[in-house]
């Protein structure tokens, strides 16, 4: 499995990007693949399945149903990412619901497996514990932005974007989220589709941003850490261009 072990083969920042190699081909030699249809369920919110899955080609969304019966698409997970470790970790039925975004190869690993794994492989317990980590540090980012306008909230949640996998520099110069939905967004912000919604066309409004097919094109990146109200050196997207 040489193109597996290929860090080159995985987005920056993903999960299996960051292993290195001896990990990336222990984790895979770990589990079995699967091919999943557009639309199918991989897991379902409340089941009691704790197999792990690595995201090899394609994407996956998140969601979940509040306690008031609301549907929310809390995420996009794309390829190099994991999902299902916390359940295998700590035994409790399924957070959310991953749903397949087109068809979908995963590698899954039982439960017992990916344990034996952690209890083997220093480099994926560590690299494990990061991705907790950096979870839990956004989610702390959110809740601190709490008191803050949507536009704001929504401006701040684009600059954390730019930091994961599926933020990049295109060919002529600008920034580009790519497989984040306006769902995704609402839900990572705490706020209503329609509020996002709005924030979105103001931004479109002036200038700041395009949107295509769950496409994001930071057109004026100053500009959205000015709305952002962060300084520009302390956010992402404050070094990569110059001011407007």
């Amino acid at each position: 499995m040489p193109e597996l072990a290929d860090r080159v083969s995985w987005p920056t920042g993903t999960f299996l990007h960051r292993l290195p190699e001896p990990a990336r081909r222990a984790l895979f030699a770990a589990g079995t693949s699967i091919v999943v249809r557009n639309g199918t369920k991989v897991v379902a919110q409340g089941d009691p399945s704790r197999d792990v899955y690595l995201l090899v080609q394609g994407q996956v969304e998140v969601g979940l149903v509040d306690h008031l019966g609301h549907s929310m698409e809390v995420e996009i997970r794309n390829r190099g990412d994991l999902f299902g470790e916390l359940e295998a970790i700590e035994p409790a039925p399924r957070s959310a619901t991953v749903t397949a975004i087109g068809n979908v190869t995963l590698r899954v690993l039982t439960c017992q497996r990916f344990i034996a794994l952690l209890d083997d492989n220093r480099a994926v317990e560590r690299e494990l514990l990061r991705s907790t980590v950096q979870r839990l540090l956004a989610m702390n980012s959110v809740r601190t932005d709490v008191h803050l306008s949507v536009d704001v909230r929504l401006c701040r949640q684009l600059i954390r974007y730019l930091d994961k996998p599926y933020g990049r520099t295109r060919t002529d110069g600008t920034l580009e989220i790519t497989g984040q939905s306006q769902s995704s967004l609402a839900g990572n912000i705490g706020a209503s589709v329609a509020a996002v919604e709005k924030a979105i066309s103001k931004l479109r409004r002036d200038g700041v941003i395009s949107t295509a097919n769950r496409r994001i094109t930071i057109i004026k990146p100053q500009a959205l850490s000015k709305k952002a109200q962060m300084e520009p050196s302390t956010c992402t997207i404050g070094t990569v261009l110059g001011d407007d």
